[in-house]
């Protein structure tokens, strides 16, 4: 698998050998997650009409996943307030359209896999450690996002399974085979 992220209609499958996203900034600017919001618009299509067309605004899908995650990336930053945007005319929407983005990548299958042994993004970091950072990133930027449009803390917090539902590590084995068994 040589993409960072594999997505199908119910299945979602991470490779952290080929991109590793260390913090939220590097999530929004990844073209992993360009991708991925991308085919959320599309998805939107024919689930939810209304919020497809709030999420296009006049602009092809290509050019509101763009916005969008320029939106993201300021709400990193700025206050909401701060910042001018027309999704921001409608908070209630924007603030329907991530939720329904996390509920679109929480209704998929997660796995993550790394293949160990070879060089990749995860060198100096525990497998265990990079899977429960990685569900800890996903659930925090949905959080500060969320509380951001809506301009307060969340008062009650939901525990939330939100990054991978399982994570694999691949070995490739070398064997050692008597010459009996080479493959010439």
């Amino acid at each position: 698998m040589k993409e960072t992220l594999y997505l199908t209609n119910d299945l979602a499958i991470v490779n952290y050998s080929a991109g590793y996203a260390q913090n939220g900034d590097m999530l929004l600017n990844s073209t992993t997650f360009s991708n991925y919001v991308h085919n959320y618009i599309d998805y939107l299509k024919d689930t939810h009409e209304d919020l497809y067309y709030f999420a296009l605004n006049g602009k092809t899908p290509r050019e509101a996943t763009t916005e969008i995650l320029r939106l993201f990336r300021m709400m990193r930053v700025f206050k909401v307030d701060e910042i001018e945007s027309q999704y921001l005319n409608d908070k209630k929407r924007l603030l329907e359209f991530v939720e329904e983005m996390y509920n679109f990548w929480k209704k998929h299958q997660r796995f993550a896999v790394i293949s160990v042994g070879e060089g990749n993004a995860l060198q100096d970091m525990s497998f265990v450690s990079a899977d429960s950072s990685f569900n800890l990133l996903i659930l925090s930027l949905y959080r500060s996002i969320e509380e951001q449009i809506m301009g307060r803390k969340n008062k009650v917090y939901r525990q939330l399974q939100s990054g991978t539902n399982a994570a694999i590590s691949v070995r490739k084995n070398k064997t050692k085979l008597s010459a009996k068994y080479d493959r010439s």
